[in-house]
């Protein structure tokens, strides 16, 4: 195997560790709503996934045989997702959190001052 070959398969295994890092994305999400015994669950089904991504990518591009630098590959891409997206994703999800819950107090506010105004008959 030439040094070309083995750097197209570290990219590709640093792209799947990316890819990961979205399928992490929605069971963070999914764990924050569940609480703390389905984020055990979620958790064991993300590796699930983030292996079943690497076997497919390996299959797919026909690699030789699994290699050291794959697997850091695919731990660099994950750890660059974290990094960099999740932080971006994770300040745009709790903006629209406070926003959202800001509205609702509006309303509640609103809604029991209405009720208690008192109209001269």
């Amino acid at each position: 195997m030439d040094a070309a070959n083995q750097i197209f398969i570290f990219l590709v295994c640093v792209l799947v560790g990316v890819a990961s890092g979205v399928v992490y994305e929605l069971f963070y999400i999914l764990r924050k709503l569940c609480g703390d015994v389905a984020g055990i669950v979620f958790d064991v089904l993300f590796f699930l996934a983030f292996a079943a991504m690497s076997v497919f990518a390996a299959v797919l591009f026909s690699f030789p045989d699994f290699r050291v630098y794959m697997y850091l590959g695919n731990v660099l891409g994950l750890i660059l997702y974290l990094k960099s997206v999740h932080r971006i994703v994770a300040f745009l999800l709790k903006l629209c959190y406070n926003k959202a819950r800001k509205g609702i107090k509006r309303r509640k506010i609103t809604k029991n001052s209405k009720k208690k105004e008192v109209h001269p008959i």
